[in-house]
Order: C-alpha cells, then sequence, then structure tokens
C-alpha cells in the first residue's frame, strides 16, 4: 500500500514539476527515487524485480565447467601398497625369510 502512495505522489510531483519546466529538479526527483528503489532491493526487501533476476539468469553466462562425481571409490595412497606387500611376506615366510637389503627397502 505504501508503495501506491508513493508512488501516486511522485507522479503528482512530476507532472507539477513538469507544469513550470523544472527539469532538473525533474531529474534529481527521478534519480533519487531510483537510488532510493535500488537499495531496497539491493538489501532483498521486495520482490519487485524478481523479473528482472529471471531474465538475467536466462540470458546470463553460464558457467562452462560442470563437476561431475565418480561412481567408484578414489584409490588409497601407495603407502598402502607398501604395507600390503609387508603383509604378503610376512605371510610367506615372516620377516626372517627376508635379507637385510630388502628389508631396509621396505622399511624406508
Amino acid at each position: 500500500m505504501a508503495k501506491w502512495i508513493a508512488l501516486i505522489l511522485a507522479g503528482g510531483y512530476t507532472f507539477q514539476l513538469l507544469a513550470y519546466h523544472a527539469w532538473t529538479d525533474l531529474g534529481v526527483v527521478w534519480t533519487s527515487i531510483g537510488a532510493a528503489f535500488l537499495f531496497i532491493e539491493l538489501r532483498g526487501a521486495g520482490p519487485e524485480l524478481a523479473w528482472w533476476t529471471d531474465f538475467k539468469a536466462r540470458f546470463g553466462p553460464r558457467s562452462k565447467f560442470q563437476v561431475v562425481q565418480k561412481d567408484r571409490p578414489r584409490r588409497a595412497a601407495e603407502s598402502n601398497d607398501v604395507y600390503a606387500s609387508i603383509a604378503a611376506q610376512e605371510a610367506g615366510g615372516g620377516i626372517g625369510s627376508e635379507t637385510a637389503s630388502p628389508r631396509c627397502d621396505t622399511l624406508i
């Protein structure tokens, strides 16, 4: 209701300024009205420009990249492969079955 009253008052004042040929005052009035309207819209107080937001979303630039999730889980780090090889060697004959050089390589 308040916006319609403000619009009626702005229209009446506009007609008065047009009658007196006060062009600079007319520009100042409508610049102030536009600035106030944009301030209220940018604060998110009203859905008055919902059509403008929809228009910009429809014709605006779209992102070129799209994130796609993989279906399979990621492979664990290679450090787990080292532990798996040590476990397989121990199962085969124990840690005592290795010589000194391979034992040092796998522990580093």
